[in-house]
C-alpha cells in the first residue's frame, strides 16, 4: 500500500471538502470550481487520486496541452464527447485549464473555452453520472462568474488554493504534465514531486514551456 501523502492545513481543508463529493456523490452529477496555483493544485489531485483509488474509484485526470491555447474549443468537445465513457467508470473527473495562470493567450482561450462550456449545461447535467472538478488559475473566480453564469450558477462547490507565503517558490512556476500515480520515496506522488523540482531549480536549469503561437 502506498504511504499516505501529507498535506498543510490549508490544502488539507480544501482536500476534504472536496473529496466528498467524489466520495459520496459519485453516483451522480455534481459541479466543483477549484481555482488554484499550478503546484498545490496537482499535490491535491495526487492527494484525491490516492484516497479515491484505495476504494476503487479512481480520480480521472485531464490536464491541458499545450495545444489548449489553440484550440480550447476542441477541449470542450473533448469533455462533451465523453460523458457516457466516464459517466460508466467510477470516479470523479478532474479536467485542469490552470497552467500558465499569468498567460494573456491561455487566460483568452479559458474565458472561450468556460464560454462554450456554460452552452453545453444541459449535457453536462444530463449525461455526465459523476462528480466534475474544473480547475482554473487562482484568480479566474470573477472571469468564470463573467462567461459561465448558468454553470456558476448550479456549482455545488468552489475553492481557492494558493502557496502559503513561506512556501511558494521564488522562481518562475512551471507545470508539468501528470506522471505515473506511483508514490516516490518521500511520499510525494511523481506530478506534484517533478513540479517540485522544476520550480526549486535556477533559471539555467528550468525548462520553460513555450505558449506563444501564430496563426498559420
Amino acid at each position: 500500500m502506498l504511504p499516505a501523502l501529507a498535506l498543510d492545513a490549508p490544502t488539507e481543508r480544501v482536500a476534504v471538502n472536496l473529496l466528498r463529493h467524489p466520495e459520496w456523490q459519485y453516483d451522480g452529477f455534481s459541479l466543483v470550481f477549484l481555482f488554484a496555483d499550478v503546484g498545490p493544485s496537482l499535490q491535491l489531485a495526487d492527494w484525491l487520486d490516492q484516497r479515491l483509488a484505495m476504494q476503487g474509484r479512481p480520480l480521472h485526470r485531464h490536464e491541458a496541452k499545450d495545444s489548449f491555447v489553440r484550440h480550447p474549443e476542441a477541449a470542450v468537445d473533448l469533455l462533451v464527447n465523453r460523458l457516457a465513457d466516464l459517466s460508466a467508470q467510477p470516479g470523479g473527473v478532474w479536467f485542469a485549464i490552470q497552467r500558465h495562470p499569468g498567460d494573456v493567450q491561455w487566460n483568452r482561450a479559458r474565458t472561450l473555452f468556460l464560454a462554450r462550456l456554460n452552452e453545453r449545461r444541459f449535457l453536462l447535467e444530463r449525461d455526465l453520472k459523476r462528480p466534475l472538478v474544473l480547475v482554473l488559475p487562482a484568480h479566474f473566480r470573477a472571469e468564470t462568474r463573467a462567461m459561465a453564469p448558468d454553470i456558476w450558477h448550479k456549482r455545488d462547490l468552489s475553492e481557492e488554493l494558493r502557496w502559503l507565503p513561506d512556501t511558494a517558490p521564488t522562481s518562475v512556476q512551471v507545470s508539468m504534465e501528470p506522471l505515473a500515480t506511483r508514490a516516490v520515496e518521500d511520499g510525494c506522488l511523481p506530478a506534484f514531486a517533478e513540479w517540485q523540482r522544476m520550480a526549486s531549480a535556477s533559471a539555467a536549469e528550468q525548462a520553460f514551456l513555450p505558449t506563444a503561437w501564430k496563426d498559420s
